[in-house]
């Protein structure tokens, strides 16, 4: 039980005190008299009541008066809080203990309300951080996947890159540091040279994707090759060591009528194992020759790598 209201209201502060309503003139002349400090919160509509806020003295004095008992109307125990509005009304004549006993009655609904709202929070975070990549903060391959297939849904044309780095074992060979250090800032570059609209992500080891939206064959080599220097220059500017990265993609638009996720993301996988055998360091298109050199030598470059002659 709360012996002060200024007690109740440093052990919660989303409590604002006792409100009375009906016949508050009444109430308001009666603390007043008493050295109550009186607020008023709202005059009705016909303008003959109004609700008031008591605050600042000793609780009991104020519901164990005779006076104010014997007043017609009821006490309103108010909290106002972010999320919580909450009234118990109570008759006027209601003994300190009631009031008490409602008062914490209140305090245990607004307890489990916060609690309730917290778990919420913490299930909406937990949630989020499971659709990113611890290392490089980017959305990670769960998350890309959803993003693709609205990409698909939507209608509209886009390109899906993958990137991966050349010869990435050898900064694993400088130790783990160095290579979390070099997908950490390859993150950093993708982020700062991303377009409105576009995404970007980690989605396993040293790979990377991007979705780019409404591009042509084109501006689509454009963006992907300079991706690739900016990213190649900024592991440079960083002190890191001097790695390039490789890209395969392809251009979704009408022409390709049939829009499956996995489907698109073999057709670039496909390009990028044809720019790694090829030569590294460069971008590949999907194209019917990508297939059909790919289908010649099915073996992923990239799957098979052995070595850091191979990566």
């Amino acid at each position: 039980m709360f012996n002060s209201e200024t007690e109740l209201m440093h052990s919660f502060p989303g409590i604002v005190g006792i409100r009375l309503a009906s016949d508050c003139q009444h109430h308001t002349e009666f603390l007043d008299s008493r050295g109550f400090q009186v607020e008023l919160l709202e005059q009705k509509s016909d303008g003959s009541q109004l609700d008031v806020v008591v605050t600042d003295r000793v609780l009991p004095q104020l519901l164990a008066a005779q006076d104010l008992a014997a007043r017609p109307g009821m006490i309103t125990i108010g909290v106002e809080d972010a999320g919580v509005d909450i009234d118990v009304k109570l008759r006027a004549d209601v003994s300190s203990r009631e009031v008490a006993t409602a008062v914490e009655l209140v305090l245990q609904i607004v307890a489990l309300r916060r609690q309730r709202d917290a778990e919420r929070v913490e299930r909406e975070r937990w949630a989020e951080l499971a659709m990113f990549d611890a290392l490089t903060g980017l959305p990670n391959r769960r998350a890309w996947e959803g993003s693709l297939a609205r990409f698909c849904d939507n209608g509209q044309n886009f390109c899906l890159a993958l990137i991966d780095v050349d010869f990435f074992k050898t900064a694993n060979e400088r130790g783990q540091e160095t290579g979390d250090a070099v997908l950490r800032e390859i993150a950093v570059a993708m982020r700062a040279r991303l377009r409105d609209g576009d995404i970007v992500a980690r989605i396993g080891g040293d790979e990377f994707a991007m979705l780019l939206v409404d591009v042509e064959q084109d501006s689509a080599q454009i963006i992907v090759d300079r991706m690739r220097g900016y990213i190649a220059m900024h592991l440079c500017d960083a002190g890191l060591p001097s790695l390039t990265v490789s890209a395969g993609y392809l251009i979704v638009d009408q022409d390709i009528p049939v829009r499956k996720s996995d489907l698109l993301y073999r057709a670039a996988s496909r390009s990028l194992a044809v720019a790694k055998r090829q030569q590294r360091n460069c971008s590949v298109a999907y194209t019917s020759a990508v297939e059909a050199e790919f289908s010649a030598n099915p073996e992923d470059p990239i799957q098979s790598s052995v070595s850091p002659e191979n990566g």
